[in-house]
């Protein structure tokens, strides 16, 4: 497999421990932009990440709610 980048990679995911229902949390919005680095908040209701927008320019501490996704 070759390497690939952050910028080139959908990150964050659910999906079922039987392996069903994948789904993307975060749909990038612009070229060069990623996200990583994924917590669980202390009540398990937000999975929190670092957001660059664009990579290595602005740094943002981002949120979804899990709720949308289970």
């Amino acid at each position: 497999m070759p390497r690939r980048h952050w910028h080139e990679l959908d990150r964050t995911w659910t999906i079922r421990t039987d392996g069903s229902q994948m789904r993307l949390m975060h749909r990038r919005t612009m070229d060069m932009e990623i996200n990583g680095h994924e917590w669980w908040s202390w009540d398990g209701k937000t999975v929190w990440f670092d957001l660059q927008t664009p990579r290595s320019e602005d740094f943002w501490i981002a949120g979804v709610n899990a709720k949308l996704f289970f």
